[in-house]
């Protein structure tokens, strides 16, 4: 609901190669127990209700000696207009993705051109081998697929920002985000 905190369902650090030129996505799985400030043990996607962003980065900080300054914060259900507004987003599909029954309208394995509303649901497959792990791959894969479709087209990227940018919670500037996706 508008203006409520709820637990994070999924934490990825991303990293800027400036050395390589590459983005690196980290996945921190939201079940691990962690200490969190004043509130003690508990699970790390609690950090976020508790104190919003900033607490869940000085939890990542101080939890696994991180120096994370930077945020953003995305609501998932927003990603199929962004994958769309790029032109959908190629992924190797396995017959066990397939088989779970959850890509709306695909019925076969092999590199397919997903839709947003399909990317969306691939990323959030739960019940295949891996568990939450391999659930966590699926989203990292999803969002590294974004960067590299923005990269290949800045201008189109560009326009996808304006449409995106009032739903992405940060504390960086229209410039640094954008100089992040086209780095």
């Amino acid at each position: 609901a508008e203006g409520e905190t709820g637990r994070s369902d999924s934490i990825m650090i991303l990293t800027l190669d400036n050395v390589h030129n590459r983005i690196k996505l980290t996945s921190v799985m939201r079940d691990s127990y962690v200490d969190i400030a004043g509130h003690g043990m508990d699970k790390i996607n609690h950090a976020y209700a508790f104190g919003g962003p900033e607490l869940a980065i000085r939890t990542l900080n101080e939890n696994f000696g991180l120096n994370i300054t930077d945020f953003m914060s995305v609501n998932f259900t927003s990603m199929p207009e962004i994958i769309d507004m790029l032109g959908g987003v190629s992924i190797d599909i396995t017959d066990e993705e397939i088989a779970t029954g959850q890509i709306p309208g695909l019925y076969q394995s092999g590199t397919q051109l997903l839709t947003g509303e399909q990317a969306l649901a691939y990323s959030r497959i739960r019940y295949t081998a891996g568990g939450d792990l391999a659930r966590a791959g699926r989203q990292r894969e999803v969002l590294q697929k974004i960067f590299d479709k923005a990269k290949k087209n800045p201008l189109k990227m560009m326009s996808v920002m304006d449409e995106i940018l009032p739903q992405v919670k940060t504390n960086m500037s229209q410039d640094e985000l954008f100089d992040m996706f086209l780095s």
